[in-house]
């Protein structure tokens, strides 16, 4: 399983065999992912391993900052 981010989409290598997830197929993972559906349910309509959309998660949380900014009024 090999999952890359950036560029023109996603790359996932299942069984051997390397497909690769469109641009869109990006935004629509990432706007369904927003709605809190479960993995499961978004690699059925996507037609993706579970273990596929699990990785690009992790991956998608690393990159996410751990500080909040905090302004005052």
């Amino acid at each position: 399983m090999h999952v890359k981010t950036g560029g023109g989409g996603v790359k996932c290598q299942l069984d051997g065999e390397s497909t690769r997830v469109a641009g869109i197929e990006v935004a629509l993972l990432e706007r369904l992912l927003l709605e809190r559906l479960a993995i499961a349910g978004i690699a059925r309509v996507m037609q993706r391993s579970e273990s596929c959309i699990q990785t690009y998660v992790n991956a998608k949380v690393k990159t996410i900052p751990k500080k909040v900014e905090v302004t005052k009024r």
